[in-house]
């Protein structure tokens, strides 16, 4: 009793914390402010008939092509023209779902007036839970390879690939094609995975586990060379697929849309799909690699050059919202005015020359002397394309001297976020440029580009004065306590940098003072997280005059750089851009403790479920073991904890504990409130569906109970004509009965032994208990052991069956179109049969015997059992083994049935 105390005592506050972080990381994120995007014309979705012998084998799948307006009579008459795209959806998704990217792309065809367009397509995938059950994953892969083949017939050799955009589990299915032996994989030339998990929090069956390896494996990838593969995550608003699921190893490109220019918004897993801002960036990057050299456009096989175009709208865009020719050496026109100023920093603003003689090109020189080795550049509302230069000034005009040619060093820069007008930002490494004898850095503006709003800010400065390390000096400052440091920023300082522990999980930015140098000054400044491990993993915050309040970024994929190679200690990076004409002071926090717990949650939770199957064989184990004493206890206990420690399971082993022992209360109380209405309910259901007599159908669940063979009997034959799951199911409805009737004698049991008690008490002689009250009370402990056992069995048991829940759901989902589920793991079938065999063959909880070897031998194996499903819990990511649980228990109870029946014939 003193050890369930204690267990309680430890194990709930663990909890509380663990459901405090689950709370904060479901529900407390910022407001979806991406804006919708809408259709112009009523969408319509032509379906596309196959061959008949694949629509045969598929009969549950569709393919179909997207229209709305004009174009919907061309696509009925299966005339397409453009370059084909085809849309996968994700777990429990519609083809629907493709509206937003065919209808944006339609309009910006037809409002830029492109020679070219796209042609959409989509396939319906009837909504599977593709995400939980791997066996529709490799029939999904397999229709669309044929889908497809079916697709470029159309075009009678003008194209010869497609473009692949799939959400969710339909970019494991589209990556999941470079896999397939009979898929040519020069059919196709692009693959975009949004909010893909590639690394799956559930994995419940070999199909499932077998594809991610294989996926995970870039030598089993090498056909892949000339395919472009592109992940993007919607960040901290999407807590279904997480950003360190996101992270693809073998992908081209990862990304989080926080991080690409113009978007810097968080989406969650379905506004991935709608988000105009993000759509927008990927529609344009696929009409920039549309080549428009050959007979018919197409997209460009060049890899390297759509991979360029894709770097520059979702990570680097430092112009306008089309990849224009990139001049690396420019000539600068003559008779330009130009312009040097020495200072350290300022500002220049075409403001203060309204009203001058305005010539075709104005050039602002900044002279590389001095000690300061960085420069940083702002512009605001700047709109030329190329505006950035560096070179030697050598030629003379006038009284000065100018330069002829300039380096193009516009690829430098990079929109950047702000909440008043579009800027534009640069940081150059001097001392590399000055290593290259050249003078001057040098900005363009063409006269077109003069207007009252214009300006430009130069910041001159020693990059290790703008440098500051963080560091989290004490084991609090990782749990969200105490401060980490202060930027104290001056007058004409734009760049900030600051370095954070790699262990941070989140920090708290709060601005403490402004003061700026005009009054009422609409300020704006801004801070981005930027995790190296990653190019496109970064998070954006403002603080705007009118919004100051405390900001909190949380580090997103610090789980996905420790999977990798050696980039787990690097560190993260706190870039802030400054309003000039502003003095600021920030205080830097490490993030709160409720964040700590949020980040914890996200990367941990799936670790519960191993957990918990690894410390209910531990239970069972020492129901088995009735030799068990303080010295073994003692010795498990600590083996375990050390386990758990060791491997850094520890939080989720307690969270398991409690989460079990409520498990347990929540079963007895609906044992002791609804067991008989549950009874009454099955009663009811037989006598309707059967037209059984009520007689008849008590009789029925009484002998589905108590006799061994007949249930077993009945949910066996259902596996071949069904599925395995779907008795695994039942059986566990079963064994509910059967706990409520146990309790329902148990209750018997005692009222009987009390009447016989104060029967014996009436008429004995003596004051000594006589042998039969003795008997009686020990039947009526052995009872209460009973239970107990039963109990422990079938939470066990329903542990067991939580990845039998996809099966059934698919077996349901499918029914209309077969009654057997094909697809069904035959790991987990073997494991459902012999839980269901095991179980229904009556095991009963046997006193203690001494000596009792077989079941301290058994007892051993399962404690063995039980610290293997802990130890593969904690191996690396938890869900690659998440299916190996059933097993463990199945072999488990295998055990316990053996030594039931070893000591029911020792006793005959």
């Amino acid at each position: 009793m003193k050890s369930y105390f204690m267990c309680v005592v430890i194990s709930t506050p663990v909890l509380i914390m663990y459901l405090l972080g689950t709370v904060k990381f479901i529900f407390d994120h910022e407001g979806n402010s991406c804006e919708m995007t809408y259709m112009f014309e009523y969408p319509e979705y032509v379906h596309i008939p196959l061959q008949e012998e694949i629509q045969q084998q598929y009969p549950r799948y569709g393919l179909y092509a997207y229209g709305e307006g004009f174009t919907v009579s061309r696509i009925r008459a299966m005339h397409f023209s453009g370059i084909p795209v085809l849309f996968i959806p994700g777990n429990a998704g519609s083809h629907h779902q493709v509206r937003s990217l065919a209808s944006i792309s339609l309009r910006k065809s037809l409002k830029d007036g492109t020679p070219f367009h796209f042609d959409y397509f989509t396939v319906d995938l009837q909504g599977e839970y593709s995400a939980l059950y791997g066996g529709v994953l490799k029939e999904q892969i397999e229709f669309v390879s044929h889908c497809i083949r079916k697709i470029l017939r159309f075009y009678g050799g003008k194209t010869d690939s497609v473009i692949i955009i799939g959400h969710s589990m339909g970019g494991i299915v589209g990556k999941g094609l470079l896999l397939d032996p009979n898929m040519n994989v020069s059919h196709v030339n692009t693959i975009i995975m949004l909010a893909t998990p590639h690394e799956a929090a559930l994995i419940f069956d070999t199909s499932i586990a077998t594809i991610y390896q294989n996926l995970q494996n870039p030598g089993a990838l090498t056909n892949k060379s000339k395919v472009l593969t592109i992940s993007v995550g919607g960040g901290p608003r999407d807590v279904l697929v997480n950003s360190n699921q996101i992270v693809d190893r073998t992908a081209d490109l990862n990304v989080l849309t926080t991080h690409v220019p113009g978007v810097w918004k968080s989406t969650d897993h379905v506004s991935i799909l709608w988000c105009k801002e993000f759509l927008l960036a990927i529609i344009r990057a696929l009409f920039d690699c549309v080549d428009l050299v050959g007979r018919y456009p197409r997209i460009t096989s060049n890899k390297q050059h759509k991979l360029d175009v894709f770097n520059y709208h979702l990570l680097q865009r430092c112009c306008g919202k089309k990849m224009g020719q990139y001049q690396t050496k420019v000539q600068f026109r003559l008779g330009g005015e130009w312009i040097e100023d020495i200072r350290r920093q300022y500002t220049w603003k075409a403001a203060d020359r309204i009203g001058a003689t305005n010539t075709s090109q104005l050039y602002l020189m900044i002279r590389l002397i001095g000690i300061q080795d960085h420069l940083t550049i702002q512009t605001t509302r700047l709109e030329a394309r190329d505006w950035l230069f560096i070179c030697s000034a050598s030629a003379i005009q006038g009284h000065s001297r100018v330069c002829e040619w300039g380096w193009n060093l516009t690829n430098k820069s990079r929109i950047t976020p702000d909440g008043t007008y579009k800027k534009k930002t640069a940081d150059l490494d001097l001392a590399e440029l000055k290593a290259q004898h050249l003078t001057h850095v040098i900005i363009r503006i063409p006269s077109s580009s003069f207007h009252k709003g214009l300006s430009i800010d130069v910041d001159l400065h020693r990059k290790s004065d703008r440098i500051s390390s963080f560091q989290n000096k004490h084991i609090l400052a990782y749990w969200g306590f105490g401060k980490l440091g202060t930027i104290e920023s001056n007058i004409g300082d734009i760049r900030y940098e600051v370095d954070l522990d790699s262990n941070t999980n989140s920090v708290l930015l709060e601005v403490i003072n402004v003061q700026c140098h005009q009054q009422n000054h609409r300020h704006h400044a801004t801070v981005e997280l930027f995790e190296p491990w990653s190019n496109g993993i970064s998070q954006v915050r403002h603080f705007a005059f009118e919004n100051l309040v405390p900001k909190t970024l949380i580090v997103q994929t610090k789980n996905a750089a420790n999977r990798g190679k050696g980039v787990g200690n690097m560190a993260l990076k706190l870039k802030f851009t400054l309003d000039p004409k502003c003095k600021y002071t920030i205080e830097v926090f490490s993030g709160g403790f409720i964040e700590t717990l949020s980040t914890a949650v996200r990367d941990r939770w799936p670790n519960v479920y191993g957990v918990m199957s690894g410390l209910l064989l531990l239970a069972l184990a020492k129901q088995v073991d009735h030799e068990i004493g303080l010295i073994k206890s003692t010795i498990t206990t600590v083996i375990t904890l050390a386990l758990c420690i060791g491997i850094g399971i520890g939080p989720e082993g307690f969270v398991s504990l409690a989460l079990l022992q409520i498990f347990a209360v929540v079963i007895c109380c609906a044992v002791i409130i609804f067991g008989s209405t549950v009874y009454n309910m099955a009663q009811r259901f037989l006598t309707r569906a059967l037209k059984f007599s009520p007689i008849w159908s008590e009789w029925l669940i009484g002998g589905l109970i108590q006799l061994p063979l007949i249930a077993p009997t009945i949910l066996l034959s259902m596996v071949p004509v069904t599925c395995g799951a779907l008795s695994m199911f039942i059986f566990i409805g079963l064994q509910f009965l059967k706990l409520t009737r146990l309790y329902e004698d148990y209750l018997e049991e005692l009222l009987l032994t009390s009447l016989r008690s104060n029967f014996i008490d009436r008429f004995r002689v003596n004051r000594e208990k006589p042998s039969i009250e003795e008997q009686i009370q020990s039947d009526s402990h052995t009872d209460g052991k009973q239970i107990v056992f039963q109990l422990i069995l079938f939470l066990t048991w329903c542990i067991a069956a939580i990845p039998a829940i996809p099966s059934v759901l698919t077996w349901a989902k499918n029914y209309r179109f077969s009654a057997k589920l094909s697809t069904e793991d035959p790991l987990l079938m073997a494991c459902w049969i012999i839980l269901v065999t095991c179980g229904s063959s009556g095991i009963k909880w046997i006193p203690p015997s001494t000596p009792d070897y077989h079941s301290q031998a058994i007892a051993i194996v399962i404690r063995i059992l039980g610290w293997t499903a802990l130890a593969v819990t904690g191996i690396g990511y938890p869900s690659q083994y998440q299916y190996l649980m059933p097993p463990l228990i199945a072999v488990a109870v295998a055990l316990i049935t053996i030594r039931s029946l070893i000591k029911i014939s020792s006793w005959v």
